[in-house]
């Protein structure tokens, strides 16, 4: 007897791969066939209880015959997850596999609150691109970590169990604003009953006088044929006071400008010499954006750099006038690749060396992304401390995740950034930069700091850059020249102890307790630091001071 066969028994449809990455707030999974149809579909049971069935991108302009699905976890954990490939109701293959949610989030945004009422509304603008908040951590009394919120907003992931109750601290606010809500600048969140992600933390902010804070930042993609390549970058207002200025680029003599391939029309261009008036500028506006394409006289060398100048003006009355400049270093690739990583400086450094790093992404896809995804495995021997946002070009949120074996990943979330397909030429692409110090002690020396990150576009494979690197050889010199001076005070102490510099030559610091093991670390930002330590055990503890001037162990004794 003849048995019939339906389509998919005959063609053999089937799952190629799946994949998931854990975001440490939602979990994203992306499922392949070997086929595109309209008549699949694939079920999921996420082993939490929960259940959904996603229909077929079947769309022949992507460039993988796949579906993809997002799922929050109320607890961190393990879960065991089924995907079962269904074609029309014939369930026709299906893999099982082991799926580790990490960890789970406190968020929050940081945004300029029209009407005081602490809610992100319509018509609430984000904070400027090149000014960043730092947000203390303190769990149960203890101030245990400081972080960083970006344009958009900030994330921190919490590793514990259910049994604390954290208090998320604004330390300082951007220039030109001050908090309006919570007044206090304090919000709290009781992570005692409380399900994940917690969304928390939103600090409203008010516009206080009428200064600005002008900004520019750019980068730039160059390989060894022509054409050359090509700059981008970005001019803008922090502050909601509109305010006009002068964007000036004075571009590497190693290249050539090509007039046609400048946008938007300069105001005036003599040979690599740029300037556009720009008017408008603020945090209630988009920022000004340029293109540049060059050409090269000669051919480029594979690895060497380029340096363009970028400036804004005026820098009088500006509260800021450290971003009103910006010196670009870009790296000349063997070959064109928009998705990348640079370094500077290159090669060799010294301990406590500060590195800048430019992380650049572009659409290559034929549709329009609404989400990117960056992560970031950062080298362990970069001092997280050290770590400071420069640019982002579109709003972002920025936390730092760890890793199982303990490394720590710089992870930048752009959503809703909506990049436009890769035939559109200027609204494609961005970048991020950021420094960090590498650390220091003799031990390192001989060490290799090499570091590339992850690039994720909507549903699409991750796209790894490049690896930069440098090598440690060498002691920071500073790192030879007696300790400044520092007091601390009261100690013995009770409940607050003050570590008070003589200047800034210490970035941040550790309480060690009398086994070795580091109780609570956060950046230095002022000559004097304040550490709550109530409700720690009586004993000896130590402070350790790290910075330009080397390590220096103070002890102190807690009643």
């Amino acid at each position: 007897m003849f048995l019939s066969m339906t389509k998919a028994e005959a063609i053999g449809y089937q799952i190629m791969s799946n994949y998931y990455l854990d975001s440490c707030s939602t979990m994203f999974f992306l499922v392949q066939a070997n086929v595109s149809d309209p008549s699949l579909s694939v079920e999921t049971s996420y082993g939490d209880g929960s259940k959904d069935t996603t229909g077929w991108l079947n769309n022949p302009s992507y460039v993988a015959n796949n579906t993809y699905m997002y799922h929050h976890y109320a607890y961190r954990g393990t879960y065991t997850v089924k995907h079962v490939l269904i074609y029309t109701t014939t369930r026709v293959d299906s893999v099982i596999f082991t799926a580790h949610d990490t960890c789970q989030f406190i968020t929050g945004k940081l945004f300029n609150d029209l009407n005081s009422d602490c809610v992100m509304n319509t018509g609430d603008a984000n904070l400027g691109y090149t000014n960043y908040s730092n947000i203390e951590v303190d769990s149960n009394g203890v101030a245990i970590d400081t972080i960083h919120a970006g344009s958009y907003g900030y994330g921190y992931p919490l590793y514990t169990s259910l049994a604390s109750t954290y208090r998320m601290k604004l330390l300082n606010t951007v220039p030109g604003y001050n908090v309006a809500c919570p007044t206090t600048g304090i919000d709290t969140v009781d992570y005692t009953t409380a399900l994940m992600p917690l969304t928390h933390g939103n600090f409203g902010l008010d516009c206080s006088g009428t200064a600005a804070d002008l900004w520019v930042a750019s980068t730039g993609i160059f390989h060894v044929a022509n054409p050359a390549g090509y700059m981008f970058g970005y001019a803008g207002n922090n502050t909601c006071t509109a305010t006009s200025g002068v964007v000036t680029l004075d571009v590497s003599p190693k290249v050539y400008v090509n007039p046609p391939d400048v946008y938007p029309t300069p105001s005036s261009i003599f040979a690599n010499h740029i300037i556009w008036n720009v008017s408008n500028l603020s945090n209630a506006t988009a920022p000004f954006y340029f293109y540049v394409g060059m050409q090269t006289f000669t051919s480029f060398i594979a690895g060497d750099t380029l340096i363009n100048y970028l400036t804004i003006t005026p820098t009088a009355g500006d509260l800021n006038p450290t971003d009103n400049s910006n010196t670009g270093y870009p790296t000349i690739f063997a070959a064109l690749a928009p998705n990348n990583k640079m370094v500077y400086p290159l090669g060799n450094v010294s301990t406590g060396s500060k590195l800048t790093y430019t992380i650049n992404f572009e659409n290559v896809y034929p549709a329009v992304v609404k989400n990117v995804h960056i992560l970031d495995t950062l080298s362990p021997y970069l001092d997280l401390s050290t770590l400071r946002i420069l640019f982002t070009s579109a709003p972002a949120t920025i936390s730092v995740q760890k890793t199982p074996s303990g490394l720590n990943v710089l992870d930048f979330d752009f959503e809703n950034i909506n990049l436009t397909d890769s035939s559109q030429h200027y609204t494609r692409a961005g970048f991020v930069q950021y420094s960090i110090k590498t650390k220091l002690g003799s031990s390192l020396i001989g060490s290799g700091v090499t570091n590339r990150a992850d690039i994720h576009f909507d549903y699409y494979t991750g796209i790894l850059t490049n690896t930069v690197q440098n090598a440690i050889t060498t002691l920071n010199v500073a790192q030879l020249i007696p300790s400044s001076k520092v007091i601390i005070y009261p100690n013995p102490v009770t409940n607050t102890v003050s570590i008070q510099i003589d200047n800034m030559d210490y970035h941040s610091l550790e309480l060690v307790n009398s086994i070795g093991q580091t109780i609570m670390s956060q950046s230095i930002e002022s000559t004097t630091t304040n550490l709550n330590i109530k409700t720690l055990p009586s004993g000896l503890y130590y402070i350790r001071l790290k910075g330009d001037a080397g390590v220096q162990v103070e002890k102190i004794e807690k009643l």
